[in-house]
């Protein structure tokens, strides 16, 4: 058996019908042995003096982040089996030890040190609770089936953490925008294209009406630059100055929680931006000469076109909701590899069912017959039906978002220049023919 976590752990039980039928135990053994530890320790000695009491320990557990030989841990370890009347007190002595050995936790934040430091930090678990995962997978590692209970010491370990330095993080921040602005500008340019005499055709009037409005649209990008940065410094999450390290150190965080707000932001600030580049009357301008003589009727009807857009924007973010609820049912298959069909399977997990299915030839049979496939089909239907959510949803919001651009971009323009086209291609005909008539 192995006694982990004495001095602190509220439920402290041991497993042994002796000790459970001694008065002693039966008493309120966690008040006695948090405010009267020494008393309980030697009074508890006195009464199991009589019974063979071991405590065995792995030797890896000292060496799981060193390799070297611990003095301090052999000599515990002495003391612990041959003086039997202080096992109990070596014992605990030596679980603290090794508590503080395994959960050797860099917090060097500054936030961390005043939690651990407050009064506080039994609600560490609330802020942080990842550290329920940490405490699973240690009791599955090295305590699992010895009946033990971890207790987390939590303390303030001096391990040197290398930050990058504001000073360094901003001219990288400026020399992205500049990378930024210098591909927008020369990528998107109309004038950097190549072109021929028949593509060339009235450029001064394509330079002046079609080319203007794209050079709009695309200056509303560049808009967009400072307001999203100061988002991200502002109102991101544990962004600040050190948000550029964190991404590069979480790259998960750029997947969830930073692709969707921007890609929403960038989806919604480009119409937006439009609109603030032309003012109230952008629509009418972009429209040209209304078809009906009342203006207010026709900027009625285009700022209802308008807002239908966003509004056919806002109803696709159900496909990344349904999305997100396929890989994150996913992911919890990924991250315990657990099922809720406790009544198919028998347990949480594959490793508690092994372990609580009796060996013989009949429950061994029935677990590699029926339970072991049922995991593998339940683990290739989650494999396959995220990717297909996943890929079709992905594909089918970007493919309207995209068409529902082309519609906005192109419906209040593509009528005027196709109208002046036309009117042109009309001119040049009649042109040609009256030439011809005159020959």
């Amino acid at each position: 058996m192995i006694i982990v976590g004495v001095l602190g752990c509220p439920n402290f039980y041991l497993q042994t019908f002796d000790f459970e039928k001694n008065e002693f135990f039966i008493s309120n053994i966690s008040s006695n042995y948090l405010y009267h530890g020494i008393d309980w320790i030697y009074t508890f000695v006195d009464t199991i003096y009589s019974y063979d009491f071991k405590v065995w320990y792995f030797w890896f557990m000292n060496s799981i982040f060193d390799s070297s030989f611990d003095y301090f841990f052999s000599w515990y370890w002495f003391f612990t089996l041959s003086l039997s009347s202080f096992q109990l007190f070596w014992s605990v002595l030596l679980d603290q030890y090794i508590n503080l050995s395994v959960m050797k936790l860099p917090y060097t934040e500054d936030w961390f040190k005043s939690m651990l430091s407050s009064k506080e930090s039994t609600l560490i678990l609330v802020y942080h609770p990842e550290l329920n995962f940490i405490k699973e997978a240690i009791t599955k590692e090295y305590y699992f089936l010895f009946l033990s209970n971890i207790v987390f010491s939590l303390y303030e370990l001096a391990v040197p953490e290398t930050f990058y330095s504001p000073i360094i993080l901003i001219p990288q921040l400026l020399f992205l925008v500049f990378l930024a602005v210098i591909f927008i500008s020369f990528y998107f340019s109309y004038f950097s294209t190549a072109t021929n005499e028949e593509s060339t055709v009235d450029s001064d009037y394509l330079v002046s009406s079609l080319t203007v409005e794209a050079e709009k649209e695309i200056s509303s990008f560049d808009d967009m630059i400072l307001g999203f940065i100061v988002l991200i410094y502002v109102f991101g999450w544990y962004f600040y100055i050190h948000c550029w390290s964190i991404l590069s150190m979480m790259p998960e965080l750029i997947l969830v929680f930073y692709l969707f707000p921007g890609l929403f932001y960038i989806i919604l600030g480009v119409p937006t931006f439009l609109i603030y580049d032309f003012g109230i009357f952008f629509l009418s301008y972009m429209n040209g000469v209304a078809k009906g003589s009342v203006l207010a009727v026709a900027l009625m009807f285009d700022y209802i076109a308008a807002i239908i857009f966003y509004v056919r924007i806002l109803v696709q973010s159900v496909r990344l909701v349904l999305m997100l609820g396929t890989y994150a049912g996913m992911h919890d298959v990924v991250l315990y590899f657990s099922f809720s069909q406790k009544m198919f399977f028998g347990a949480e997990t594959l490793w508690e069912n092994l372990n609580t299915t009796a060996i013989t030839l009949d429950t061994l049979s029935y677990y590699m017959l029926f339970t072991l496939p049922g995991v593998f089909i339940h683990w290739i239907y989650e494999i396959l039906h995220t990717f297909f959510v996943v890929t079709v949803q992905f594909a089918a919001f970007f493919a309207i978002v995209f068409w529902l651009y082309l519609f906005l971009y192109t419906f209040f323009v593509i009528e005027k220049q196709e109208n002046y086209l036309t009117d042109k291609r009309q001119f040049r005909s009649n042109y040609f023919k009256h030439i011809y008539n005159l020959k």
